[in-house]
């Protein structure tokens, strides 16, 4: 990657940051969205609340240490959050430099990764977590590493990243281990091979063990083993009916509503265009698994496809690992200009030439343009939620609910939220993410006793918030009637005195 191209690469990466800051840092997602649960776990941590055995929890454990030490020095503040997030920001970018850089791509591959390098490194975060800022960071750089033939780091790296998200990681440190075992690395002439071979595992060994013991020790061993194999995972994505080709994730690619304009106006027809891309570059690769790039193709190939058929949660789950996806694209885009066959590079450049257009128009030109201006014309932050930035109508409609709380129990009743933190007298479910399968008998009955207490409750028009229809509620969610409808949420108030 050459100076220009890492230039534009910073550039459009700062850039996009800017235009969608109202956006990452938006009101709705900390006080309903996934933005919140960092902070509510931590006061649940710090109330004496565990992981598990009081309320429901499928990450790493590790991160939620990172939490009690980042929030400790920065304090329970959305601005505590966006730090991570621009660190996290950082090390992404460094990653991909460094991956692109060894890969010594020609001009139009590195063209798809300067224009979708936003995306890559989530320069304009849907999901601001803890574990989405951390695992892509830590993957990202894991693959630059391989690369470059580092495979020990590597492999430490993604030892690192299965502890923060026990998920794709698993798969990309089995695929290290084959390549490491199977002995496609430069040899040391002063070491037998499989001396070599071996010795590449012990760091990974060391940091997972560390970690491990680190965390065991907090929070007990049964917690760690439960959280670390991802069965109560798999449990809460059939709760959600997650999936890529009969679930919710099919709106990504057929939504319900669907105009041609929609592999347009949204990522889709980027995303289709380098997943076919890649899964053909990745069967052509397997005769190439003795080069760098080979091994690095099908690397991307096989985690790109673990992750569409079995990993693949909601329409919005092509956020997690758009890195994979582009990089390898981008890569079988370019060795396909240089193969030999006439075809073959006409081919590769039309579709390399089309992937760029969709990038350059849904990347730059409409999200941090068109979006980007219209999210700094109409949002602006206000005291009332927190400095957080909100629309007009988000800002009247959550001085309304503050004003109510003044003299009522106000709660925000959503799978997952922080308003109680940010806004208090307002209330709030004491909760990681509410799922009915997973849900523990504890904080089913913390939440039954907060709707009891409560004399309004505010429902958030989220995606996946139907705790109304939950039969658990019902009795002591009957007396309530619907009073205001918001934008972004609706008002419903207790019609009977509380007994």
């Amino acid at each position: 990657m050459q100076r220009s191209h890492i230039l534009a690469f910073i550039l459009i990466c700062g850039g996009y940051f800017l235009a969608m800051y109202p956006h990452t840092m938006v009101f709705h997602r900390f006080y309903f969205g996934d933005s919140g649960w960092p902070y509510t776990v931590e006061m649940m941590l710090r109330e004496g609340l565990m992981p598990v055995t009081d309320f429901a929890y499928f990450y790493g454990l590790i991160v939620l240490l990172i939490n009690k030490i980042w929030f400790g020095i920065f304090g329970l503040t959305p601005e505590a959050l966006l730090y991570m997030y621009i660190v996290g920001i950082i090390a992404s970018m460094y990653g991909v430099i460094q991956t692109v850089t060894a890969l010594k791509l020609d001009r139009l591959a590195n063209f798809i990764i300067v224009v979708a390098g936003p995306i890559m490194v989530n320069a304009g975060h849907l999901l601001l977590t803890p574990v989405h800022i951390l695992e892509p960071a830590l993957l990202i750089n894991a693959l630059a590493a391989q690369v470059r033939g580092r495979y020990a780091t590597a492999l430490a790296l993604s030892t690192l990243a299965a502890l923060i998200k026990p998920s794709l990681a698993y798969v990309y440190g089995l695929l290290l281990i084959i390549q490491i075992l199977g002995g496609w690395l430069p040899q040391q002439a002063h070491r037998p091979p499989w001396r070599q071979r071996f010795s590449m595992l012990l760091p990974a060994a060391g940091v997972g063990a560390a970690i491990s013991a680190i965390v065991a020790a907090y929070f007990g061993i049964d917690r760690f083993l439960q959280t670390q194999i991802p069965w109560t995972a798999s449990q809460a994505y059939a709760d959600f009916r997650f999936g890529f080709f009969y679930g919710v994730g099919r709106e990504m690619w057929r939504p319900q509503e669907w105009t041609p304009a929609h592999y347009f106006f949204t990522i889709a027809g980027a995303w289709i265009t380098a997943s076919i891309v890649l899964v053909i570059g990745t069967l052509v690769s397997l005769r190439y698994l003795h080069t760098t790039s080979g091994r690095f193709i099908v690397t991307c190939g096989i985690l790109h496809l673990v992750f569409v058929c079995f990993l693949f949660g909601n329409e919005w789950s092509w956020i997690y690992y758009p890195y994979i996806l582009f990089i390898g694209a981008a890569l079988v885009i370019d060795r396909g200009l240089k193969y030999s066959n006439k075809l073959v590079q006409l081919s590769c450049m039309f579709i390399g030439l089309t992937l760029s257009g969709f990038l350059l128009f849904i990347v730059v030109f409409f999200w941090m343009g068109i979006n980007g201006i219209e999210l700094w014309k109409t949002h602006s932050r206000n005291p009332q939620t927190n400095m957080l930035y909100a629309d007009r109508e988000d800002r009247e409609a959550w001085a309304e609910v503050m004003r109510l709380s003044q003299t009522q129990r106000v709660l925000v009743l959503n799978r997952t939220n922080a308003a109680h933190i940010f806004s208090p007298p307002v209330d709030g479910p004491r909760v990681w993410v509410l799922i009915r399968s997973i849900a523990t008998p504890g904080e089913m009955e913390r939440v039954r006793q907060q709707i009891a207490q409560a004399n309004v409750i505010v429902k958030p028009e989220w995606h996946d918030n139907d705790l109304l229809e939950w039969p658990e509620f019902a009795e002591d969610l009957r007396p309530f009637r619907l009073s205001q409808q918001f934008k972004r949420f609706a008002l419903l108030t207790r019609m009977h005195p509380q007994k």
